[in-house]
């Protein structure tokens, strides 16, 4: 076999070695290999993998949490509505995060459970649900609050976070 002939099988065969192993083919033809082993791109797949899963797991968590709260319809049939009025607090050097008013009609869950605004915060949030089972109970139109969030972790100290609500509920009329 010529020396040449020889030559080029041996670079082909480098370039599909250097192609499985996570090198590009540029850096076979070249010589020059960059740093990026195949361990490292397959660690980064399956970061983003356990990423996706996680978000699936939360996504179906909220869902089952849903559909335990039930519908408002069923829940409070007395209610026609209700309404969230709400500034979100944080402490950092602008405190207002945002203001926010949510309403809710007897065909939406009745799942008053708000996530922190805080990306560090996990298994945070403001349960209104008390709030709003309290008002209802009682027969009120309004009521209004301040709640922390729940949340703790090593990055985010108690009271990283509150809202300050206002929860009105509007009643079906009763016809005669």
């Amino acid at each position: 076999m010529p020396k040449q002939r020889l030559l080029l099988l041996i670079k082909n065969a480098i370039i599909k070695v250097t192609s499985l192993i996570g090198l590009t083919r540029k850096a076979a033809k070249t010589g020059v290999y960059a740093a990026f082993p195949l361990g490292e791109i397959r660690s980064s797949e399956r970061d983003i993998m356990s990423l996706k899963q996680n978000y699936k797991e939360k996504l179906e968590l909220k869902k089952n949490a849903m559909l335990a709260a039930g519908l408002i319809s069923e829940r409070f049939p007395a209610v026609s509505n209700i309404m969230f009025r709400m500034t979100y607090y944080q402490k950092t050097a602008d405190p207002i995060l945002m203001t926010r008013t949510i309403s809710f009609n007897p065909g939406n869950y009745a799942c008053f459970h708000l996530e922190c605004m805080r990306e560090e915060c996990t298994d945070g949030g403001f349960d209104l649900a008390p709030v709003v089972a309290g008002l209802v109970k009682h027969n009120k139109k309004s009521v209004s609050g301040k709640i922390v969030c729940s949340g703790k972790n090593e990055d985010v100290r108690h009271g990283h976070a509150s809202i300050a609500y206002e929860v009105s509920v509007q009643y079906n009329k009763h016809t005669k």
